[in-house]
């Protein structure tokens, strides 16, 4: 415990020192985000979030790596997930063409299943079952990518991104036990906690970027993807099928990507055009204030999980798979674009 509290107060300090550095720096050299008809802010902005967020994780792994024999986590997921970090970077100042980042997604999809990170064993009506490996990998890359831009298409008000990732790795960390994510989400959890801070000035307002919401997108995906190996366990009787909790953790981003690809496919249009119909732009046009609609939206997170939870233990797992898909079809298809 005291390891975890001397961890997260460094990290903490790095992502301060790098937020204060590149905000600087940006804006001496004028790199604002720019303001379109879609955008949600109104002042200038600097993409740093992600940067300071990235750069804390990796200053906090390196003052342990080189201090102690003692393996904190797998320090080798950062390699994967620093190309998504390097990705978002490069779009936030250049505009990467989709495909370019689709490409390399599927990349670091590969990456982190050679690490390990693969969905092999699924819960069945029989037992686990267990697919082809090169099915399994399939699968795995397709959830992969769909996560990673589930949460880059969330990344739209203040807070959002941040909040959301916050709710799912607490929530890991607190349901899972044998989990080997434990530590690096904690790294995780305290190195956000900045940026949430920075999210939400007046003054010098600062967002995450690609390079944030691709990064803690890939950390959201890896992390959903390791909560489905057989040998993380899950608290408070919610094993086996944890595929459902999944469900209940991932629902709001999920949604939202699935409304928004059938709704600009219906009309014809491309998936990754840009717009604002995402559900928190249409509670922000309802509110005009970006921290009450994170607080709505967030709240729906958490009536959605707990209701979950209480038909699960109410009505056991076809309860909760009725309610899933209920709730995921109500959303996807009654809300629409006012």
């Amino acid at each position: 415990m005291d390891n975890i509290i001397i961890i997260g107060l460094l990290t903490i300090v790095f992502c301060v020192f790098y937020q204060l550095i590149f905000r600087k720096l940006y804006q001496k050299l004028n790199l604002y985000i720019g303001i379109v008809e879609r955008s949600a802010h109104s002042e200038n902005v600097t993409a740093t979030g992600g940067i300071s967020l990235f750069l804390a994780v990796f200053s906090t792994t390196l003052c342990f790596y080189f201090s102690t024999t003692f393996q904190y986590y797998n320090y080798s997921i950062l390699l994967p997930l620093s190309i998504l970090f390097i990705t978002g970077f490069y779009d936030d100042l250049e505009n990467a063409d989709f495909k370019l980042k689709l490409l390399l997604q599927i990349i670091v999809a590969k990456l982190l299943i050679d690490q390990g990170f693969v969905l092999d064993a699924f819960y069945g009506p029989d037992g686990i079952l267990t697919p082809n490996y090169f099915v399994a990998q399939i699968f795995t890359t397709f959830i992969f990518v769909a996560i990673v831009n589930s949460i880059n298409f969330i990344d739209g008000i203040d807070g959002l991104a941040i909040s959301f990732c916050l709710f799912l790795l607490i929530s890991i960390n607190v349901l899972s036990t044998n989990n080997s994510l434990t530590t690096f989400n904690s790294v995780m959890i305290f190195g956000l906690l900045p940026g949430l801070y920075f999210n939400f000035k007046k003054s010098g307002k600062v967002f995450l970027g690609d390079s944030g919401s691709l990064f803690i997108g890939g950390v959201i995906a890896m992390n959903c993807i390791h909560l489905l190996d057989p040998e993380v366990s899950i608290k408070f009787g919610l094993d086996p099928n944890k595929f459902l909790l999944l469900g209940l953790l991932i629902f709001y981003p999920l949604v939202d990507l699935s409304r928004i690809v059938f709704q600009r496919m219906w009309q014809k249009d491309s998936p990754f055009k840009a717009d604002k119909s995402h559900f928190h732009h249409l509670v922000l046009q309802k509110t005009h204030s970006h921290a009450k609609s994170l607080l709505i939206i967030i709240a729906l997170c958490l009536s959605i999980f707990f209701m979950g939870l209480f038909i699960w233990k109410l009505f056991d797992e076809k309860g909760l798979l009725v309610y899933l898909m209920l709730s995921f079809l109500g959303c996807v298809f009654l809300v629409k674009k006012r």
